[in-house]
């Protein structure tokens, strides 16, 4: 797959650096997969180990990346305090309401200055790592979310961090997206988190064909449960705090997004256990 560089500059990231560490949020004992561990000892548990992530070789090897990604680790931190916070309250917290309750998905949110905030939660029949490493898929992707035209991983700095460029197609009256998103894994006590958030990247400009979304904070964390007699083994919380940008009411976009939630949690635990069974 070859060697995928990052353009995710100091300059660049310090504004986001800056912003974050302003957050003061409640200490979680909470222990990054990011570790200096030897790499021998981690691959077993590596949530991209069936991945094409797995392929791309780490760019940090010398001194000229090490500001850049300890930055970058910085940042991701500061997004994983700030995404836990969300977890600790109920969804109705703050004056969200509630949008959807269906198939077992219910989906909290509440409008934004610069956009708006969804909280869901479900549950699973899988563990967090299996959960973690085929939403991390790139070429399983689209085939479940059927709005993706095109995702392709743009920088790898370390073993469980990187950088995606995802393009979207047009919906209805909704114009084709793109979206830059890196996202770091985090364990905790009681589960394990994904979290992501917009980057810039110089070697992606916004363009003219597409409406540049923006996530500020985003991901899901999969808390470890006691099995159910109908087999799940797993609590998601998921958020999308951001703005998708155009002309359409912002409340509008909220609530189509807040609708799609059941269908596209379907559509991941279908094709989940579709390559499950092939692997038998």
């Amino acid at each position: 797959m070859g060697k995928v560089s990052s353009k995710l500059c100091a300059e660049c990231l310090m504004p986001f650096y800056k912003r974050f560490s302003t957050v003061k949020l409640q200490e979680e004992d909470v222990q990054p997969m990011m570790s200096d561990t030897p790499k021998s000892s981690q691959d077993e548990d590596c949530f991209f180990s069936k991945t094409p992530i797995d392929e791309v070789q780490e760019t940090v090897e010398s001194n000229d990346n090490s500001n850049e990604l300890n930055l970058l680790l910085d940042i991701m931190s500061l997004a994983k305090e700030e995404f836990l916070a969300y977890t600790r309250v109920p969804l109705s917290h703050d004056g969200c309401e509630e949008l959807v309750n269906k198939d077992s998905c219910i989906v909290y949110g509440k409008d934004l200055p610069g956009g708006f905030l969804l909280k869901a939660e479900w549950m699973i029949p899988y563990t967090g790592k299996e959960f973690i490493d085929f939403f991390q898929d790139i070429e399983e992707r689209p085939k479940w979310d059927t709005n993706i035209s095109q995702i392709k991983i743009i920088s790898q700095p370390s073993q469980y961090i990187n950088t995606t460029y995802t393009t979207f197609k047009k919906v209805l009256t909704i114009s084709p997206r793109d979206l830059i998103l890196t996202s770091a894994v985090f364990e905790t006590n009681d589960g394990i988190l994904l979290v992501s958030k917009s980057m810039e990247n110089q070697e992606f400009p916004e363009k003219e064909e597409f409406v540049r979304m923006n996530i500020e904070l985003g991901g899901y964390f999969i808390q470890s449960i006691t099995e159910t007699t109908d087999g799940m083994k797993s609590k998601v919380f998921n958020i999308t705090k951001g703005d998708f940008g155009g002309s359409l009411p912002k409340r509008m976009i909220k609530k189509m997004t807040a609708m799609a939630l059941p269908g596209l949690t379907k559509s991941i635990l279908k094709a989940m256990k579709k390559k499950s069974e092939l692997e038998l």
